[in-house]
């Protein structure tokens, strides 16, 4: 930039954009809650699995058949969830939603299998809210960058 060059005020960060980067911050932040939520998950099951927690009531080879498939399927899929939500994948959000439906039809609606779940029910809903609120949230700020 040469001497005689001036800033003009538009070249200048508004608080607008200070505010959109800071919606970008918090959806960053929410993304990491969101994979370690995933490990703690990963973690959770990897103990059920292994005999770990739960005085070793559902250790694999002693489960019943529906623990056993859940809880490989979940072992399974919860780490890669996280991987692609950390790294902001498509694929993290798909995996997400599966294991959502997954869980959700464990405590939901087969309670008497799996056991009711409410803490679990209510954190889900509420990441897929705060989701559905980033979404709208991008919605406004791509639309109001186009109109300007």
């Amino acid at each position: 930039m040469a001497l005689d060059e001036s800033i003009s005020i538009d070249q200048l960060p508004s608080q607008n954009n200070l505010e959109l980067e800071s919606i970008d911050r918090l959806y960053s932040l929410f993304l990491m809650v969101v994979a370690l939520t995933c490990i703690a998950g990963t973690i959770k099951y990897w103990a059920l699995m292994m005999g770990i927690s739960d005085n070793g009531v559902l250790r694999f080879d002693i489960a019943p058949l529906q623990w056993r498939l859940a809880g490989s399927a979940l072992a399974i899929l919860l780490p890669l969830t996280a991987l692609g939500i950390w790294f902001r994948t498509a694929f993290g959000w798909w995996g997400w939603l599966l294991i959502t439906f997954m869980q959700y039809m464990m405590h939901a609606v087969l309670p008497h299998w799996f056991g009711m779940n409410t803490l679990h029910l209510i954190t889900s809903g509420s990441i897929v809210i705060m989701f559905i609120l980033f979404q709208v949230m991008f919605y406004l700020r791509d639309k109001n960058r186009t109109e300007t």
